[in-house]
């Protein structure tokens, strides 16, 4: 029996580097999967902070019109109060002027 040195030793080598490459491709296979995951998620993450946005601008849309509509409407109420009382409104404008003015002229 003669066995050769070389290749006693040559089929561990073999061995080791097959599993090597299995576990390489296994490692592979399981990066890839991981980053199909957290693509998923990513992308669902992202659908759901779009939506979000979306609604948030809806909504401050919506109060930037009723804000407007309130101040025109308060706007009209005032008009007509002044054109039907326009000496009183003359003297609620003094009386702030000249409390204003009293503050001011304390500082």
């Amino acid at each position: 029996m003669n066995i050769e040195p070389e290749k006693i030793n040559d089929s561990p080598d073999k061995a080791r580097d097959g599993m090597v490459k299995d576990w390489q491709v296994q490692a592979g296979d399981a990066a890839g999967m991981a980053v199909k995951a957290v693509s998923a998620e990513l992308e669902r993450t992202q659908a759901s902070i779009e939506a979000g946005l979306c609604d948030a601008r809806t909504r401050i849309n919506d109060a930037r019109i009723a804000a407007g509509l309130q101040v025109r409407h308060a706007a009209g109420l005032t008009q007509a109060y002044v054109s039907e009382n326009p000496w009183k409104a003359i003297a609620v404008a003094a009386t702030v002027g000249l409390a204003a003015a009293l503050l001011i002229r304390r500082h």
